[in-house]
């Protein structure tokens, strides 16, 4: 039996619609969320739009000010440190709750997604990889003890996404990416949930840190090269004859 077509409410399309576009760059930190816009993509009304941007807000996607309306949210640097602190934690304690209760079906599951992101790396498909990389972090803390370590990771999945603030890395960086995930499927797969939930924490570790380098390096070159205003073009107005 197939499984049912899960449906969503027109404030869910928007939500998930606004979501993509702040994981995928398009919407970059501090941009302003434009009603009409999102409306005329979704062929949507207004209404369901301002409800799915109202919990972005709560979730912490967005802030919403009386007179600009919705815009991107910033992360400090001290925050996505605390970000990738929660979700190194989160990932750690499903593994020790769903230890013995990764199957096969399930350890499969994980190694086609490190064989996937993989190839994704290979092809320099940061998108895919980033929509991989995800779905790699929903199946390690989507067991059937940790439901409310899924619900966690849901909320948190995306706001360290180097798309999200315009981080394009070495594939290097990306490589070793999947050499943590791959040791930490070797754990699962060995029986060792101990060692898999610290290489969890130190592959998020690992990744925040990384974001925060990166995130300090284009700060310090904004200040360096600050962006040069132009001046408005004058209109020139002929005399009447």
């Amino acid at each position: 039996m197939s499984p049912p077509t899960a449906y969503l409410t027109k404030s869910g399309l928007a939500h998930q619609q606004i979501k993509q576009m702040i994981l995928s760059g398009e919407m970059r930190p501090g941009s302003r969320v434009k009603l009409g816009e999102v409306s005329r993509r979704l062929g949507i009304s207004e209404t369901p739009i301002r409800e799915a941007m109202t919990a972005l807000h709560a979730e912490g996607w967005l802030d919403m000010t009386s007179h600009v309306g919705a815009v991107v949210r910033d992360i400090t640097v001290e925050q996505v440190l605390e970000i990738a602190s929660i979700r190194g934690r989160i990932s750690g304690l499903a593994i020790e709750l769903n230890g013995p209760h990764f199957d096969e079906a399930m350890l499969q599951e994980l190694k086609d997604n490190v064989q996937a992101m993989s190839e994704a790396v290979r092809r320099g498909d940061l998108q895919k990889m980033s929509a991989i990389n995800d779905e790699f972090h929903r199946l390690l803390s989507n067991g059937p003890f940790s439901p409310w370590c899924a619900r966690i990771m849901e909320s948190v999945l995306g706001l360290t996404s180097y798309l999200r603030h315009g981080i394009v890395p070495k594939a290097e960086r990306l490589r070793e990416q999947v050499r943590e995930h791959r040791k930490l499927v070797k754990h699962l797969c060995d029986g060792d949930f101990r060692a898999a939930a610290a290489t969890a924490e130190l592959h998020e570790r690992n990744g925040g840190l990384f974001l925060i380098g990166e995130l300090n390096r284009a700060k310090a070159s904004e200040e360096q090269h600050p962006p040069v205003k132009t001046a408005p073009r004058k209109t020139r107005h002929r005399s009447p004859a």
